[in-house]
């Protein structure tokens, strides 16, 4: 029932929300590097919490196990926030990339049902609540003004860069196997990884 110029004025603030936003980012080194890191760690979380089942075809895990393993898998996103209190400095984020880079490489090499699913479920679980505490980071160094909606803006820009992931995450695993298009999740998580390396030191207290 809105009219047409309430509609148009509504998208006129949602591009010039988005257009300041990516301004404030682009004007902050800092800001950039932890957006290239929650790019990365929104993208892993993705794939896991999308894809995880393609494992379980690989290694022709019995069906009765896939209701218990989506449950442990998607829980992640319930649960990520439990322990983001302790994700507030650079070591400690740093470390927690290392953890997902580790048991990415289980997610290659492994072939055991409940190891592949422990594996499924820390990366999940790790990338989820880092990718919380960025978040809460990039919101403190943005300009009060864009920062309410800043959240909304970076995933909206993450979920069209799934999409093409998603596909070519499933046509790699096609053509070849899950454990061969699992090096997507190490390419993704050294790229956070270095970027959270390009930052400077940051603490839960760090504002702006």
């Amino acid at each position: 029932r809105d009219t047409t110029i309430q509609h148009e004025s509504s998208d006129t603030r949602l591009i010039t929300h988005t257009r300041q936003t990516f301004a404030a980012i682009f004007t902050n080194r800092n800001l950039i590097w932890i957006l290239v890191s929650l790019f990365a760690l929104n993208l892993i979380s993705g794939l896991i919490g999308e894809m995880y089942q393609l494992w379980y075809l690989e290694i022709n895990m019995p069906v009765v196990l896939y209701g218990i393993a989506g449950a442990v898998v998607l829980s992640t996103y319930g649960t990520g926030g439990v322990i983001t209190q302790f994700f507030t400095t650079k070591r400690s984020i740093v470390n927690g990339m290392v953890g997902i880079l580790a048991f990415s490489f289980v997610l290659i090499f492994s072939r055991h049902a409940l190891v592949l699913i422990a594996a499924q479920f820390v990366v999940g679980f790790l990338s989820y609540t880092i990718f919380l505490s960025l978040t809460a980071q990039m919101h403190r160094l943005l300009p009060s003004h864009v920062r309410a909606g800043s959240a909304s803006v970076t995933n909206t820009v993450v979920r069209l860069l799934f999409a093409p992931l998603v596909l070519g995450f499933g046509w790699a695993s096609e053509q070849s196997s899950v454990f061969l298009a699992s090096w997507t999740l190490v390419i993704l998580i050294v790229i956070g990884l270095f970027s959270e390396l390009n930052t400077r030191f940051r603490s839960k207290n760090t504002t702006r």
